[in-house]
């Protein structure tokens, strides 16, 4: 399921922690870094309850945005070349809204 409607994007955009999630599984790897991110890795980085965590993921999973694969007993979370494209619109946005800086 893609993001096919309005509400569907309305549910992406007033989530703050599906936001954070998308941005942190959509930043390139470090050197030496493996792409992806495990779920406990994820709620770490984005300071949102591993539980909710969880929830947000199964969502962006649902739209497209990111890709769960298993490794072993542990997930491996990437964001999709659409999910990127999202966050990096999103970005955008924020930088939009940012308030001017008059010196």
């Amino acid at each position: 399921m893609k993001l096919d409607n309005r509400t569907d994007v309305l549910k992406l955009l007033s989530s703050k922690a599906s936001i954070k999630i998308l941005k942190s599984v959509s930043k390139p790897p470090k050197l030496g870094e493996k792409a992806g991110m495990t779920k406990s890795d994820i709620s770490t980085e984005t300071d949102v309850v591993y539980s909710h965590t969880v929830d947000k993921i199964k969502n962006l999973e649902k739209w497209g945005l990111v890709r769960v694969t298993q490794n072993g007993r542990s997930s491996n979370v990437q964001a999709t070349n659409e999910g990127k494209e999202v966050a990096k619109k999103i970005d955008e946005i924020s930088e939009l809204l940012q308030p001017i800086d008059r010196r």
